[in-house]
């Protein structure tokens, strides 16, 4: 529909509303742009500039995100550190990851998962997942926990 632009004398295209459909690919980076060639406002000649859409990811309350890979943090129990233990965690995608170690783990300590962080875009390979383990020290010990620590350890 032609019509004339109150904003200047020209004449300019004036497209009605109608609405878009952005399609988001599994393993989009923040900052990635998904075009629509000539679906942006006319210009004064009447043809259409292009409609970027820029994508910019929401944190997350679990996971960090670097490039296809995802960080987290796992806390343990100081029993668990010591002995091992055997834990989920709840992927992004709802699928289950499990985690478990066998010996001693170090606070602060990362460990890396393979092929569990996120999808690469436009590929079927993924990034890694990487846990940070936080160990949880109790607040306090009886004497008799003390006694028996010092015997273990001796």
């Amino acid at each position: 529909m032609e019509k004339v632009c109150d904003k200047c004398p020209n004449v300019k295209y004036e497209r009605d509303g109608h609405f878009i459909t952005v399609d988001i690919k599994k393993g989009i980076q923040d900052g990635q742009e998904v075009l629509f060639f000539e679906d942006g406002e006319p210009i004064i000649d009447g043809e259409s500039g292009d409609l970027r859409f820029r994508i910019r990811t929401a944190a997350h309350d679990l996971f960090r995100r670097e490039g296809n890979d995802l960080h987290t943090t796992v806390t343990i129990t100081l029993v668990q550190a010591l002995v091992g233990f055997e834990k989920t965690v709840k992927h992004l995608d709802e699928h289950l990851v499990d985690i478990r170690t066998k010996g001693i783990t170090n606070p602060k300590q990362v460990t890396k998962f393979k092929g569990e962080g996120m999808p690469v875009h436009m590929s079927t390979k993924k990034g890694d997942l990487y846990v940070t383990f936080e160990v949880l020290f109790p607040n306090s010990l009886t004497e008799e926990q003390k006694t028996n620590i010092i015997a273990i350890i001796a």
